[in-house]
């Protein structure tokens, strides 16, 4: 074919297309109006997002289901929004993957409600899933610009870094559970992964001499506060994960001098605070324990003032243009530079395990003998942990159920039932070992899918001729990434305050900088069909939603009704259990309450009721067993204990069972008591229903934490 036969076979069909637009379809945008659409449009969308995961982050997370239900219906509309806004940019091939692989996942995690044992915990997990889709999908399909996407990240990393910092000064040693930081989620591992996933956005928009020198200066003291408060909630893990998002930062950032080089600042101030921290770590006594944290909380105002200094001072002077000759100069160095700094990440990440010796006393003589005790006093002195038996068991599930799983959500019968320990968490805590041993090796491929191409989306848009772009590009996969590794040896999938967070930046960082110019500029308006079809999953999804946290919300209200008015708490629980026709907990509660104003025919009605919905419900059992006993029913009393027994053989009350039902009204009434403190399932362990949220973490009021 000659050149120009493939000229004209390259020409537009129509005749309008010609002059400056040939080659762009009628239907596409031009690319002027597309970039006045990002600056109007993208914004809001993030602001909105932000002010959710920010509103999360201070109510335990958001894992209460009164909390995060509400919010999964604002990025409904956020997405509603998207699909027909015109800052809605044409999709890479890698983000359309992204989006198909984690919407099949969502479908096929519906779908294991039919198979479920507990489907009402199956529900939630889908309903989660699909949150997870609607966030990433908004962030993915925005067309963000460089300037706007710092103002979104940087708002993030500021606010996470105000909230923990309002807690530990309100609250004191109250934010603490034993000698490790809590707040804001109430798990101290989860506190950890929020403050180190909004970390390196701080420290990323700190070193670009495009942001203000005053927010420069304010990014860098947030940094400072995120690492130490990080420090503070003691999570082994996030020092693994940390230490490969430290190698992953040096790797993608485009200046790897001047992203290593706002790292020493923050880590000077950390180890000048060094002294307070492990202080509270080695805290004995709450008395103890409040004094270290006023120490700590004044180490950390003079490391914040300190940073707040530094950074002024180093906006004022590395603004653009000013330091180009010096950065020019040291070009030729950069391999050097990588060598070392990959060689100092990997240190970082040994360093989590050569703490050990050094508390064992073959640390160097630097280290005083007051540092290693309370190094050895804190979680950071060693490598037991409890999820070798969590993994356990989930690798059986995979074994036992190897296509279809056992349903989303439905760990904890199993755990229950097998476990070697005292622990009774509800997760697997494992991302990845839940996809696959709750939706199977299908459910489990298709997350792996989304992974791989989110991913692969996010490195795609890493490298703009936007500086600034590039930059929250980097900070954004790096934060994606650290809640990747971390939550592939813990629960944080279910927290919607850390993964909602960490897609949205992965899907921002797939959405950032401007369009190829061989890919068309912007997408066509959807078709009246597809909107009708998009009508009715928006629908579907605001059901699915709305029905199981108005029944969560009916619950709260019960429970907060009931010492005055019992009668009005009931109907509320008939609510809840007639809005959410899987769940079995409105019933528990119920009869748990039911069991306290001595109503045993309600009582009993309520745990035959929860047993309907969840068979495997040991705790059910209990209860029976102690109703039936007290009418005298031998047989009835221990075929329930004995199945009790046999969904958790390890449940201590349940070993004191036996010999507590049968001997007399006053042993039945103890037993009672400690059957009334095991009344919620939550991650942390049984607890009371009077702990608040009533299906929230509750940490404090927990019987067995994790």
């Amino acid at each position: 074919m000659t050149g120009e036969k493939r000229r004209a076979l390259r020409r537009p069909l129509h005749p309008a297309a010609s002059g400056p637009t040939a080659g762009i379809a009628r239907t596409h945008r031009p690319k002027a109006y597309s970039a006045r659409a990002a600056r109007v449009g993208a914004l809001p969308f993030g602001l909105a997002a932000v002010a959710v995961f920010l509103w999360w982050s201070a109510k335990e997370g958001g894992y209460a289901p009164t909390v995060w239900y509400p919010g999964a219906l604002i990025f409904l509309a956020l997405l509603a929004g998207v699909t027909v806004s015109p800052a809605r940019r044409a999709s890479s091939r890698w983000v359309t993957r992204a989006i198909a692989f984690l919407a099949a996942f969502t479908a096929w995690s519906f779908l294991s409600i039919a198979w479920a044992g507990v489907k009402g915990d199956a529900w939630d997990g889908a309903n989660r899933t699909l949150l997870y889709l609607t966030v990433y999908a908004t962030f993915a399909l925005l067309c963000w610009r460089g300037r706007d996407a710092a103002v979104v990240v940087g708002l993030f990393t500021l606010g996470t870094a105000a909230i923990g910092a309002a807690m530990l000064a309100s609250e004191g040693a109250s934010a603490f559970i034993g000698d490790r930081l809590a707040a804001p989620t109430g798990y101290a591992n989860a506190s950890a992964a929020l403050f180190l996933a909004a970390f390196w956005p701080a420290v990323a928009l700190a070193a670009r001499p495009e942001v203000h020198w005053a927010a420069r200066s304010v990014l860098l003291a947030a940094g400072g506060l995120l690492l130490q408060l990080a420090v503070l909630a003691q999570s082994r893990a996030s020092v693994i994960a940390g230490g490969i998002a430290f190698l992953l930062y040096i790797v993608v950032s485009q200046e790897r001098l001047r992203a290593l080089l706002v790292l020493v600042p923050v880590a000077a101030v950390t180890l000048a605070s060094l002294g307070p921290l492990l202080d509270v770590f080695a805290s004995a006594t709450a008395a103890e324990l409040e004094e270290a944290v006023a120490r700590e909380r004044w180490a950390l105002a003079l490391s914040t003032g300190a940073l707040l200094a530094v950074g002024a001072l180093v906006g004022v002077i590395d603004q653009p243009g000013r330091i180009a000759r010096g950065a020019r100069l040291l070009a030729g160095r950069r391999r050097v530079l990588v060598a070392a700094v990959a060689a100092g990440g990997v240190l970082v990440i040994l360093a989590a395990v050569g703490i050990t010796a050094v508390i064992e006393g073959r640390g160097p003589d630097g280290v005083s003998s007051g540092a290693r005790s309370a190094l050895g006093s804190s979680r950071f002195g060693g490598l037991e942990t409890g999820r070798y038996d969590l993994w356990r068991v989930a690798a059986g599930t995979v074994a036992d159920h190897p296509l279809l799983g056992v349903g989303a959500d439905n760990f904890e019968v199993d755990f229950a039932r097998e476990r070697r320990s005292g622990e009774e968490p509800l997760y697997p805590h494992s991302l990845f070992l839940r996809s696959f041993s709750q939706t199977g090796l299908v459910g489990g491929a298709l997350f792996l899918g989304f992974v791989v191409a989110a991913l692969m989306a996010a490195l795609g848009r890493r490298r703009r001729s936007d500086a600034l772009a590039s930059a929250v590009a980097s900070a954004s996969l790096v934060s994606a990434v650290y809640w990747l590794v971390h939550g592939s040896i813990d629960w944080l999938w279910e927290i919607p305050g850390l993964a909602a967070a960490a897609l949205a930046l992965l899907g921002l960082a797939s959405g950032l900088g401007e369009p190829r110019p061989d890919r068309q500029l912007s997408t066509p308006r959807p078709s009246a069909a597809a909107l009708a079809a998009g009508a009715i999953l928006l629908v579907a999804a605001v059901g699915s939603y709305a029905l199981p946290g108005l029944a969560a919300l009916e619950i709260e209200r019960a429970v907060q009704a009931w010492p005055e008015e019992p009668n009005r708490a009931f109907s509320r629980l008939e609510r809840a259990r007639q809005l959410n026709p899987l769940s079995e907990r409105p019933d528990v509660v119920a009869g748990t309450l039911a069991q306290r104003a001595r109503e045993p025919d309600r009582a009993r009605i309520a745990f035959q009721r929860a047993l309907g919905r969840h068979p495997d419900e040991w705790y059910a059992h209990l209860q029976l067993a102690v109703l039936d006993a007290a009418d005298g029913r031998r047989g009835p009393a221990l075929a329930h204990l004995a199945r009790a027994r046999s969904l958790n053989p390890l449940e201590p009350t349940l070993r004191d069972a036996e010999d507590a039902l049968f001997v007399g009204a006053l042993r039945r009434e103890w037993l009672l008591l400690r059957a009334d403190r095991l009344a919620v399932r939550s991650p942390l362990g049984r607890r009371p229903v009077d702990c608040r949220p009533v299906l929230g973490l509750a940490s404090r009021c927990t019987v067995g934490r994790h």
